[in-house]
């Protein structure tokens, strides 16, 4: 029986009052753009990587996982689809297209950004 009400009480905190699930957390972490040079190369999930796509690379999501990042600077935001493995330097979460980095402005920074991001 308490197993009921427990169950119950998990559902009340997920739902909420108004019946909607409660939005995810955003996490702020540093993103870097993709380098030019892999361009038509062959991605961890078998597709071939191109600029004008709106994709990223993490090392914990899962593929195909979509995710709305945001600029911390400049507050400018864009949908990203989880396509590949990496960035692999410790520093950084993140590994944005070229066209998702240059929609934030990341191509005006040095190389890195600030961003918060969270699952749609």
């Amino acid at each position: 029986m308490r197993w009921v009400a427990r169950l119950l009480a998990f559902d009340f905190l997920a739902v909420g009052l108004c019946g909607q699930v409660r939005a995810e957390k955003w996490y702020k972490v540093r993103a870097t753009e993709y380098s030019a040079w892999f361009q038509g190369r062959v991605m961890a999930d078998g597709y071939r990587y191109r600029n004008a796509a709106f994709t990223a690379a993490s090392r914990t999501l899962p593929f195909g996982t979509i995710l709305l990042v945001s600029s911390v600077k400049t507050h400018r935001s864009v949908v990203v689809v989880v396509t590949d493995r990496g960035p692999w330097h410790y520093k950084f979460s993140l590994d944005l297209s070229r066209a998702a980095a240059k929609e934030i402005g990341l191509t005006d920074a040095k190389g890195w950004i600030w961003v918060r991001y969270r699952r749609l």
